[in-house]
């Protein structure tokens, strides 16, 4: 527009062109578009010569990491330019007002450029973020240091360019530089400079920019493809290359007299590249990470056609490297401290910091060394791999576990680690065995090396080691440990010698040892002592094991992998919720048995040192085991596992799931599948449900077959249908009374045998615990064919562990609906109920049990301290004679108690919205439950979506949701009106269980417990297969524009060649 400045300069500058024509011979245009403008204006001698711009120093220049350490997944967009109205800014954030997120990930726009403060563009900029609504998702940078520059370049998932001018477009190819797949409008400039790399589109159209962002995201090796163009053509503009172009031109002007020497390319040009492994973490230090790091990358380097490179790093932003540290390592690891070559044909880039950070990688593969201790990673990490890795290398099965139940996609690959860093370890048995028996002077010495936090099992040792013996047996525990703040070795020694005053010998060591210092505390140890409550490898267990020393470890985690009955002493344990400082909802560790570890310690105390005693022939089979603990084995699996990714199958397709369960019925486990399939990826699957064969209480689906009745009967008729039309998986929602377990067992077996992929949702295992007759041998064997077995609560979990069911059993607990409370007052309103305050409400089948009777006599309690107060029981009859009892004898209460004014009995089975509408008029909604065999409660959880205060008696029905809704102190009709008057005279108590109720919801809803569990069943389907699964987009897939008041659509079709050049 003729109204802004620039307008102005530039038509200034074309006037001086002109003027300068006439004096000069010969020009350099940094580019072909700029070369035409000049020839137009005149000139007649122009030479192309590109900027003298080193980009490839910039990919390893020091940067800024706070940009890519994301607290949840977002989809960032990145521009880099003057706040200038041809660079069309404005466009870009109408794209984000229209596309606010893709594939549910938020997306994120960042603008980096300088304006002057009350620049006209830039309020205008600022006018329509306010007015599209999208204030948080648009940041303006303004200038910033390179450093700060290079970290958002690193941060993004994409480089999105609208611009109509440019005469060279430098921020490109700075993009190129990063790894950063750049999509650009192709204008002026813009096409000569991107040349065949990148994604340059033909027009703006929200489609147009949307497609190769969808494309991007969802076909890894369209990125691959895309980040290796973009590499060559960075390097068409190294400096040597302008260099030499340079002086082609000073030569054919005169300027320079020598010929220049043009570069021959020899053979090795055409040769193979290797594969070039960057290896980011830190990596000088004893810390486990940097150890791992070092002898992963040293191992990378020594296979053939690989070359390897360590990139200092951690996931904080405070880190350096320890320079002495460093310095005290071999040459052979100092010299991999360097940066891969831009040049290189694959890069593949391996991340191991702590925190683990997975966006800011760069490198065409990009994978997560991930070890984890607990039974789940937190929610946002699991949104992060998902969506910035191509995969995971786990060290251990059970970390492999842990990753795929949190509910991640990607692949994963258990590599393991090597123990062969400081070389082989001497055979250490035989000079323990020439010692002398234990004495005061050369006690019987217990081993313990760990970091103190209470996850190593510090109290279970501890309290072990003081009841197993006294000062007066000749025995020494040395901890060897390090200072940090959570250490809690301290404070239990402290509290156990309080309490035992003859307590044994305990020696902590603190202080940094090297290898020579630890190889002698694993030479005077007669034993490793290791109850810890989860381990994503246990490196110490395994060293020892390799020195020939007994180890005792409890029966979980990542070093089952390497330990067993053969070779360590296994200790039992009990799962129960971590206390860590994690704070993951859900997930658990292992709490070693104290009793067993006192039985197993003294044992192998009573054993001495002898050669042909249990521990010594334990500690010879441990040494074979942990021979093949090697870092060249680690660095062959993750190399073969790089060659998965980049050559699996690709099936476009939809995962065919076959759902057998009650559906559309009376029934907890219909209306439990009901909601979770609500929430399944319709894009992704292709699910038909296989329901018995009751009446249907409304008309069924058009993907709904009934096969099977609860007699029995038709299971056989199940397994003929899923075979014959080929399901990739199963899903099977198992109750004791659904199927006859043999039945059940064949048709698991069944299944398996024709691949088919089983997962089976059990929703009871009391029955487990009672029944040991042969049918809970032939359920057993079922359950442990399928590849995952899904449970509510954890004493399920313990129950499976009991019967033997242990590696395959996921804790996914029931969903919840995540909504926005009704305003109750207008609720009231609508009922009738305006006059009554407070409302005490209930929910749930109509049955023994459920604690009915008991709370209308406590609401007759209520009422002397409330005699305004409204009970609204909303209990649906249940198709028993039971029910029907039950029915009658409440009714028959509520009027002999004289309260049929001020209690609403509502005994139809309701919709899942009509029963919130109602909860949404109470006060609280109690579950005054006086027992149950079920594993958690459907019910508890509906109240818990109507967003007030809940109550609960204290039952294991309950146990999952103990920390979060309010408790009864007991099931008398006395201790439920206690319990409801004290939440109501207390707000601040209300609130926080609010509070409380409303961060579970969030976790919990069936919305993210569907997309946890397709997750899992994606991938291990994509596992069992061996190939990797992409839903088809529909061409033409529409989406409403927010800009123009939802009145004009856009399409998107699954052809690159959309609006993309």
């Amino acid at each position: 527009a003729e109204t802004d400045p620039s307008y102005r300069y530039a038509i200034k500058g074309y006037q001086q062109i002109f003027e300068l024509r006439t004096i000069v011979e010969s020009a350099i245009a940094i580019s072909p578009f700029n070369e035409h403008q000049l020839r137009q204006r005149g000139f007649g001698d122009v030479a192309v010569i590109p900027l003298l711009k080193d980009f490839t120093a910039n990919r390893h220049a020091p940067h800024s990491k706070l940009p890519y350490f994301d607290v949840s997944p977002v989809l960032r967009l990145l521009f880099v330019g003057r706040i200038v109205r041809h660079k069309c800014q404005d466009e870009l954030i109408e794209f984000l007002g229209q596309v606010p997120t893709i594939g549910g990930i938020p997306l994120e726009l960042v603008l980096v450029g300088g304006y002057e403060d009350g620049e006209v563009f830039k309020l205008q900029l600022d006018r329509l973020v306010s007015l599209l609504g999208v204030g948080r998702k648009v940041k303006f940078t303004g200038r910033i240091p390179d450093a700060e520059l290079f970290g958002w370049f690193r941060s993004a998932s994409a480089y999105v360019s609208l611009s109509e001018h440019e005469g060279f477009g430098v921020p490109l190819i700075e993009a190129m530089a990063f790894d950063l797949p750049v999509i650009a409008y192709g204008s002026a400039a813009v096409p000569d400079t991107m040349g065949a790399a990148g994604i340059t589109i033909t027009d703006k159209r929200p489609a147009s920019i949307l497609e190769p962002l969808l494309r991007l995201q969802e076909d890894s090796a369209f990125r691959r493809q895309v980040i290796r163009e973009q590499r060559t053509q960075v390097s068409q503009f190294s400096r040597k290359r302008i260099e030499l172009e340079l002086q082609r031109w000073l030569t054919s002007i005169g300027a320079l007299k020598d010929k220049v020497q043009t570069p021959c390319r020899n053979a090795e040009a055409h040769a193979p590249q290797p594969t070039r492994y960057v290896v980011e973490g830190p990596f000088e230090t004893s810390y486990s990470l940097a150890l791992v790091n070092r002898n992963l990358a040293l191992a990378l380097d020594q296979r053939n056609g690989c070359e390897a490179h360590i990139e200092p790093g951690e996931g904080t932003e405070s880190y350096s490297v320890d320079t002495l540290a460093a310095n005290r390592l071999p040459s052979k690891i100092r010299d991999l401290v360097a940066s891969a070559p831009i040049e290189a044909e694959r890069i593949v880039t391996i991340r191991n910091t702590y925190p683990p950070r997975p966006n800011g990688m760069l490198g065409d593969v990009r994978l997560l060394h991930l070890a984890w201790e607990e039974s789940l990673i937190p929610e946002n990490l699991t949104g992060l791999i998902n969506l910035h890795l191509d995969g995971v290398l786990a060290p251990s099965e059970y970390s492999k576990r842990v990753i795929r139940n949190s509910g991640v996609r990607l692949p994963i690959a258990v590599i393991g680690h090597g123990i062969d860093h400081s070389g082989l370890p001497p055979q250490v048995m035989k000079g323990r065995a020439n010692r002398e028996r234990a004495t005061p002077a050369l006690p019987f010495t217990f081993l313990h090396i760990s970091s103190g936090l209470p996850r190593k099992g510090i109290e279970e040792l501890i309290t072990a080691y003081c009841m197993a013996f006294s000062r007066n047996d000749p025995v020494l525990l040395v901890i060897k440990t390090f200072d940090n703040p959570n250490n809690m070795i301290g404070r239990w020694i402290e509290r156990i010698s309080a309490l035992w005053e003859a307590s044994p010998a305990i020696q902590v060591i603190s202080e940094e040892l090297d290898s020579q210092q630890m190889a002698f505390l694993y030479h005077i140890a007669d034993a490793l002592v290791l109850p810890t409550r989860g381990e994503g490898f246990n490196l110490p267990a395994a060293e020892a094991m390799a020195h020939g020393i007994p180890v005792i470890v409890t029966r979980h985690s990542g070093h089952l992998d390497f330990c067993n009955d053969e070779n360590s002493f296994l200790i039992d344990c009990n799962y129960e919720f971590s206390t860590s400082h994690l704070n993951i909802p859900n997930s658990y560790w292992a709490r070693a048995s104290v009793e067993q570890l006192i039985d197993v310690m003294k044992a192998v105390y009573r054993s001495g040192r002898s050669l042909d005693g249990l521990p010594a022939l334990r500690a010879l089979e441990a040494q074979r085991a942990a021979e093949r603990l090697r870092w060249r084995g680690v660095a062959e699996k993750a190399e073969n596992f790089v060659k998965y990714l980049e050559n699996r199958p690709l099936m476009t397709r939809k995962l065919r799931l076959g759902w057998v369960s009650t559906y559309n019925a009376r029934c907890g486990i219909a209306t439990y599948s009901e909601h979770l399939l609500e929430c399944f990826d319709t894009d992704s699957f292709d699910i038909t449900i296989i329901a018995d064969d009751q009446p249907a209480i409304s008309p069924d689906p058009a993907n709904v077959i009934r096969l099977w009745s609860k007699s029995g009967i038709g299971l056989a008729r199940v397994v003929d249908y899923l075979i014959s039309n080929k399901f990739d998986a199963a899903l099977l929602q198992y109750n004791f009374g659904f199927f006859d377990p043999a039945e059940f067992a064949e048709l698991v077996l069944a299944l398996r045998n024709a691949n088919v992929t089983v997962f089976t949702v059990l929703h009871r295992t009391k029955d487990l615990e009672d029944d040991q007759s042969t049918s809970h041998y032939k359920i057993k064997r079922a359950l442990q064919n399928c590849a995952r077995v899904f449970v509510h609560n954890l004493d399920d979990v313990n129950r499976l562990r009991e019967s033997g069911i242990v590696e395959n059993v996921v804790l996914v607990p029931h969903g919840v609906i995540d909504r926005e409370p009704l305003d109750p007052d207008a609720v009231r309103a609508l009922l009738g109920l305006s006059g009554f305050t407070p409302v005490v409400g209930t929910f749930g089948f109509l049955l023994p049990g459920k604690g009915l009777t008991e709370l209308i006599h406590s609401f007759a309690l209520l009422l002397r301290a409330y005699p305004t107060a409204y009970l609204l029981m909303v209990n649906a009859t249940y198709p028993t004679p039971e029910s029907n009892k039950e029915r009658e004898r409440c009714l028959g209460l509520i009027r002999q108690l004289d309260m049929e004014g001020q209690t609403r009995l509502i005994d139809q089975f309701l919709k899942t919205e009509e029963v919130l509408f109602l909860l949404n008029a109470c006060d609280t909604v109690v579950f005054p439950y006086q027992r149950s065999e079920e594993s958690a409660s459907g019910a508890v959880r509906l109240g818990l979506a109507a967003g007030v205060p809940i109550l609960t008696t204290a039952l294991p029905v309950f146990f999952d949701l103990s920390d979060v809704v309010g408790q009864l102190a007991g099931t008398t009709a006395w201790d439920i009106a206690e319990g409801i008057v004290s939440l109501l005279r207390d707000e601040g108590r209300k609130s926080d269980i609010l509070q409380r109720q409303r961060n579970w919801l969030r976790s919990n809803s069936w919305a993210a417990q569907a997309k946890r569990l397709s997750n899992m069943i994606l991938a291990s389907v994509e596992e069992a297969q061996g190939i990797e699964l992409r839903a088809p987009r529909a061409a033409g897939l529409e989406f409403t524009l927010a800009a123009d008041g939802g009145g004009g659509k856009q399409s998107v079709v699954s052809s690159p060649a959309a609006g993309v050049a």
